[in-house]
């Protein structure tokens, strides 16, 4: 074995043998010949098959089964912090796509309450000018872009208040309360808003 250490940088030493197989003193001489290149030596024999003294001459790094456990459990600890980091990178993760989802369903209310306050806004426009024969065009077109401004106007606070950002629980809150309120979830034949008071 140790005619071949000039020739080989990394040695793996796992023997049954009851004594040190190779020594220091062996070794060193050999370093020269080799020019100092840097040599490994993992010993992985118990007892050791290898001269802890190794260790002392330059360029010559000597392991252990100590040596590994260490490193073994180095590596654990990394392992462990990187989960760590996987898992808060998870969580955020998680979070943007229940916000996302959580958007996803704000805009069909929206749309459905744009949609709804159109339908009542045209039904009353429509009554309006059947009552009001004598409206030019010019006329008609102030009074549906008045009731287009008003219609704007009075959603603008609900669709801000969807639309704020806020915890997914309280989201779902403002999501069903609004619904409730424009009445969005009644079967087709209830949906029809009630006529304004006049």
């Amino acid at each position: 074995m140790v005619n071949r250490i000039p020739e080989v940088d990394i040695v793996i030493s796992s023997t049954g043998a009851n004594d040190l197989i190779l020594r220091r003193d062996e070794i060193k001489p050999l370093m020269r010949q080799r020019h100092n290149r840097p040599l490994f030596l993992i010993d992985i024999a118990v007892p050791r098959d290898l001269d802890p003294m190794l260790n002392t001459l330059d360029n010559v790094y000597l392991y252990d089964i100590d040596d590994l456990t260490n490193v073994v459990e180095v590596n654990k600890s990394e392992r462990a912090k990187e989960a760590a980091s996987a898992e808060r990178i998870v969580d955020e993760e998680v979070l943007k796509f229940r916000q996302w989802l959580d958007n996803m369903e704000v805009g069909p209310t929206i749309a459905a309450i744009r949609k709804q306050s159109d339908a009542l806004k045209d039904q009353e426009l429509a009554k309006t000018f059947s009552n009001l024969n004598g409206l030019s065009e010019k006329e008609q077109k102030a009074v549906q872009a008045l009731a287009n401004s008003i219609v704007n106007k009075m959603l603008h606070n609900p669709m801000l208040f969807l639309k704020t950002d806020c915890k997914p629980d309280e989201k779902r809150q403002k999501l069903d309360m609004v619904r409730k309120m424009f009445n969005l979830d009644a079967p087709a034949e209830k949906k029809s808003p009630p006529s304004p008071h006049r």
